[in-house]
């Protein structure tokens, strides 16, 4: 394997975010979301404790332009409430139970907001904030955003994702040293290239089922971590880690993930 182009990581963003040094580096997709409910406080805690370098998690804004952490644009799934959570304020939407839908036991778990999320994090695990989008793009959310991470000390602790180029590139327009990742939908490594040279992204992350060594040579040749989702079978992990992927996204964290080659 070629030495990889470390550009992306250090040149185009400043010095490589901490996080980026870890191998292989476990992301709790969600939160330790096999084991609790997803983007709940439960499973970020969870996840933590189990050792994950990076916890997973996906925004979306209220109706009073509060950023919370759940994956879809509508509350069904995960509160039983048919509304979108665009349509709801804050105090609307803290107050739904975000978990009995998984288990009667954790009833008590709300819809977090993602400040709420940092603070249970702690000072050593990472993020990757996939920023999600509403039945409308939300006003003002990737702004909110910028300046949540700068006033809490979290920039360089942080990962921002989106299938969405929109979003990413204000977000590159407001901060132009914040760490980005690319997801693209469908996959096309042609495609994930192109955004991730004009947004100076740090990391791509395409479906498991894409990766092969030669696409790992090539996004390491322009200096991009990749970072497969979702695995959560021990033998996916071996396989993927052997092709020389730099970690990967699953549900189901562990203290002991497999170790790859190293590079």
């Amino acid at each position: 394997m070629k030495p990889r182009d470390k550009s992306n990581r250090e040149t185009r963003t400043g010095r490589p975010p901490a996080w980026a040094a870890a191998r292989p580096l476990v992301i709790a997709h969600r939160g330790a979301s096999a084991d609790a409910p997803e983007n709940t406080l439960s499973a970020f805690r969870l996840a933590r404790r189990l050792g994950a370098g990076m916890v997973e998690l996906d925004v979306h804004q209220t109706k009073d332009r509060r950023l919370v952490v759940i994956h879809d644009p509508s509350l069904t799934r995960t509160t039983g409430v048919r509304a979108a959570v665009a349509s709801r304020t804050l105090a609307e939407v803290a107050d739904l139970d975000a978990g009995s839908w998984f288990s009667p036991r954790f009833a008590r778990e709300r819809v977090p907001t993602l400040e709420a999320v940092l603070a249970a994090l702690g000072p050593r695990t990472a993020v990757n904030i996939e920023i999600k989008s509403g039945p409308r793009p939300y006003p003002g959310l990737e702004a909110r955003l910028v300046v949540l991470l700068r006033r809490l000390g979290w920039v360089r602790r942080a990962l921002i994702s989106s299938f969405h180029l929109a979003p990413l590139a204000r977000v590159r327009r407001l901060h132009p040293a914040i760490a980005i990742g690319i997801l693209v939908h469908p996959w096309s490594p042609d495609a994930a290239l192109r955004r991730a040279r004009r947004l100076a992204a740090v990391s791509v992350h395409p479906p498991a089922r894409a990766v092969t060594a030669a696409l790992v040579e090539r996004l390491h040749a322009e200096g991009l971590l990749v970072l497969p989702y979702t695995v959560d079978r021990r033998d996916d992990q071996a396989r993927l880690l052997r092709l020389g992927v730099d970690g990967f996204f699953t549900n189901r964290p562990s203290p002991s993930a497999p170790v790859g080659p190293r590079v």
